[in-house]
C-alpha cells in the first residue's frame, strides 16, 4: 500500500528487563580478575590440578538413586562412586583429602526422588548445596539416545553476578579444562 508497516515489538525477556546491578561482572572487570587468580579454583583452571571428584550418596538410598547415578557418572567420566554406607562426611571428606580428590559430590533423595546435591571442593572448601528438581533418566525422555564417546561440556550461560560466576567456576571446576582422550 507504500506505507512502511509499524515496527514489530521487542520481546521481554528476563535478559532485556534486568535492571543494571552492582553485582554483575564485566567480561573486563580487573578486579574480578586479580581474584580468580588467587582463588580456591586457580590451580584447576592454571591446568596445574586436574579434577578428581568423588561422588557419594545419602545414607540408605534406594533403586532410583543408582540408576540417576548410572547416567550422571557418564556425563562426569573422571569421577569415582564409592559407597556411602553409614560413614558420616567428616571421615568421606578426610578419606577423600588423603587421596587427593579435588571434590566431593553428595547426593540425597527423598521419597525416592533425587532431590539435592552438596559439593565439597577440597582441601578448604568451598562448600555448595545445590537443589536438583525435574529430573529425568534419558529412559523417560521420548527418542533419547545413548550418550556417544565424546568429552562432555559444560555450557555456564546466565551466571552473570559476582555470587553466579563464583558458583560457575565451582561447577567447571569438576571438569577438564583441557580435553582429554578417552
Amino acid at each position: 500500500m507504500g506505507e512502511e508497516p509499524p515496527a514489530l515489538p521487542i520481546q521481554r525477556t528476563v535478559d532485556n528487563t534486568r535492571k543494571a546491578d552492582d553485582t554483575m561482572v564485566q567480561v573486563d572487570d580487573e578486579e574480578v580478575q586479580a581474584e580468580e587468580a588467587q582463588d580456591e579454583f586457580a590451580d584447576h583452571f592454571a591446568c596445574s590440578r586436574p579434577p578428581n571428584v568423588l561422588v557419594t550418596t545419602n545414607r540408605r538410598c534406594t533403586k532410583s538413586m543408582f540408576e540417576f547415578l548410572g547416567e550422571f557418572m557418564e556425563a562426569l567420566p573422571l569421577a569415582t562412586f564409592c559407597e556411602r554406607r553409614g560413614y558420616e562426611i567428616k571421615k568421606i571428606t578426610q578419606y577423600a583429602n588423603n587421596r587427593n580428590f579435588s571434590d566431593i559430590l553428595i547426593f540425597n533423595e527423598d521419597r525416592k526422588e533425587v532431590n539435592g546435591m552438596i559439593h565439597i571442593h577440597l582441601p578448604d572448601g568451598p562448600t555448595a548445596c545445590y537443589q536438583l528438581q525435574s529430573l529425568k533418566l534419558s529412559k523417560q525422555i521420548p527418542n533419547c539416545g545413548r550418550a556417544t564417546d565424546h568429552n562432555p561440556e559444560l555450557i555456564l550461560n546466565g551466571f552473570n553476578t559476582r555470587l553466579g560466576h563464583r558458583v560457575g567456576r565451582m561447577l567447571a571446576s569438576l571438569y577438564h579444562q583441557v580435553p582429554y582422550a578417552p
